[in-house]
């Protein structure tokens, strides 16, 4: 989404997030920049982060993302066969298991 899209001030606010490895390799480094042309206004942020909280915001993250595309409907939606559920071993289509003897 761009901000201020299609009026006169479009393309005047930039927002930019970077994570990088911090330079001993225990953890990240988050920068949050916010650049206002219209209110001349220049700010960052810096937030260091260990790897046991990178590693919690990634899995976070990995799990919320499905749900924030909408793919979870669409998963939702598609219903595997009742019939390739569960242990359906049977001797005539080769399930010759021990606990079938």
């Amino acid at each position: 989404m761009i901000p201020n899209k299609g009026k006169s001030e479009e393309g005047k606010v930039r927002k930019l997030l970077k994570v990088e490895p911090l330079p001993d390799g225990s953890g990240h480094f988050f920068n949050l920049s916010v650049q206002n042309k219209v209110l001349n206004i220049d700010e960052s942020i810096y937030i260091p982060v260990t790897k046991a909280e990178y590693t919690v915001l990634t899995s976070a993250f990995n799990y919320i993302l499905p749900y924030l595309l909408g793919w979870h409907a669409y998963a939702n939606s598609i219903k595997p066969d009742d019939s390739s559920r569960g242990n359906n071993a049977s001797p005539r289509y080769g399930g010759d298991h021990e606990w079938n003897r």
